[in-house]
């Protein structure tokens, strides 16, 4: 089944930062030059790679994957669901070992837009794509992306259409248009990409072999032993399975903060997503286009940041806390996102936390969009919000090491410790201060 396509894309926020030139109080003990980064809390495009800022897997629904090279380093076998940090691995992978010359795909399918990203880098390597069991949904697209494509005897490639964040008809003719453009593109038969897109998410169509041929999307069948042997042997590997997005924690939270979002900026949420179907139709969406799209959501972020109701802030620190904590011991390195940490060990870190923690956070920020929007409160004053700081890392010094905190690489793990230290410190504060010092850091004024 493929994720609900260019919908959930385009976000990018960064919530939490802070980074300011303090001075001294008089009689005061001499503060640290600069206030520290407390621990970001972003949401992005799972696309928007490398943009140093972590991911929130939307698509844990869809499930893992793996690589393998075989063949003499001359075949790569991708398995599983097609999310994270899929393409990083795929392109990694065809770096690493410039002898590759075929793609095998067994999967599931999963995110839409990274398929399609995956099909371009499948096309400017000039691989050859094979399915040796099973290519469904998303995967499809990225077997597009073979210069010769081929299918296995029994093997079955599978289509059907995706819908949009709220199932309405229009979202969905929207999308179709966008994927049967980018079908159309690849030299795909009309009529073929027409039963492709109309065949409802619910189901799969699985087209003949001679549908197959007769619409240019293979170049023809072929003899297994042609090809490597699968890794997984007989069969279909357990990798390849899926849960429901409908039934998804994390997929449910993440759908009700974009309706949040759509709600409180109808207008810039629309050129977010025009942005991302443009890109889609034209076979250019790519990193780029995820951030460009990001921006105009990141807008209604910040003005939702800065008139939220304090309970709902409260809420989202709290959780911060909670996931710095557990970060210090899970990967310290991830916690203050040094720049040797790489998209895959962002991932196992997220991974490891409690499922519900990410739920938690994004509930909080759809508090947070909601009641900017109905109940806004006046904007932080940042000189306000810098004196308070100041008072506040004063009577931190005793427990709190600036050095630390200034440069994270000397030790990971006691700057996400204290960084939890300082945020604990804000919500003790009274509640005014605490509400004009929390959305000071969230809006990123005082960096």
């Amino acid at each position: 089944m493929a994720k609900r396509s260019g919908i959930h894309h385009g976000i990018q926020a960064g919530l939490l930062g802070l980074l300011i030139a303090s001075g001294s109080l008089a009689g005061a003990a001499e503060l640290p030059p600069a206030m520290p980064p407390l621990p970001p809390i972003d949401l992005r495009a799972p696309v928007a790679l490398g943009s140093g800022i972590r991911s929130v897997d939307l698509d844990s629904w869809i499930g893992p994957h793996v690589i393998h090279l075989m063949a003499g380093g001359t075949e790569l076998e991708y398995i599983g669901g097609i999310s994270g940090s899929a393409i990083m691995d795929l392109a990694q992978a065809l770096a690493a070992n410039r002898g590759v010359r075929v793609l095998q795909l067994t999967s599931q399918g999963g995110d839409t837009l990274l398929a399609m990203q995956m099909e371009r880098l499948v096309r400017a390597r000039g691989l050859v794509t094979y399915v040796p069991r099973l290519c469904a949904s998303a995967c499809a697209f990225v077997f597009l992306g073979g210069k010769e494509r081929y299918v296995g005897p029994g093997a079955a490639l599978a289509f059907h259409a995706s819908i949009g964040l709220d199932e309405s008809s229009a979202q969905t003719a929207r999308i179709a248009a966008a994927v049967k453009s980018w079908m159309l593109d690849r030299g795909v038969a009309a009529a073929f990409v027409e039963r492709a897109v109309s065949t409802p998410h619910t189901t799969v169509w699985v087209p003949t072999p001679d549908e197959l041929l007769q619409a240019h999307v293979i170049t023809a069948l072929t003899s297994s032993q042609r090809f490597a042997e699968p890794g997984f042997g007989p069969g279909l590997p357990a990798l390849v399975k899926q849960g429901s997005f409908d039934r998804d924690p994390l997929y449910q939270a993440t759908q009700k903060l974009l309706l949040a979002i759509r709600k409180a900026d109808p207008e810039s949420y629309e050129q977010s997503q025009t942005r991302i179907y443009e890109a889609m139709r034209g076979g250019l969406y790519d990193p780029v286009h995820a951030m460009a799209a990001a921006r105009l959501v990141e807008d209604v972020m910040r003005r939702s940041f800065a008139a939220a109701a304090d309970d709902a802030i409260e809420s989202f620190a709290t959780a911060t806390i909670e996931e710095t904590e557990r970060l210090v011991t899970i990967d310290p390195a991830v916690c203050v996102e040094l720049p040797t940490v790489t998209l895959s060990q962002q991932d196992a870190a997220m991974a490891a936390l409690p499922a519900d923690l990410m739920v938690r956070e994004i509930s909080a920020l759809t508090r947070i969009v909601e009641s900017g929007t109905a109940r806004p409160q006046p904007p932080p004053s940042l000189d306000e919000a810098r004196a308070i700081y100041k008072v506040l890392l004063h009577n931190l010094a005793a427990v709190v090491d600036t050095k630390y905190l200034l440069k994270p690489a000397l030790d990971p793990a006691r700057t996400c410790g204290y960084r939890s230290v300082i945020l604990k410190a804000i919500l003790a504060l009274g509640a005014h201060d605490r509400s004009v010092l929390l959305r000071a850091i969230m809006l990123g004024q005082l960096s």
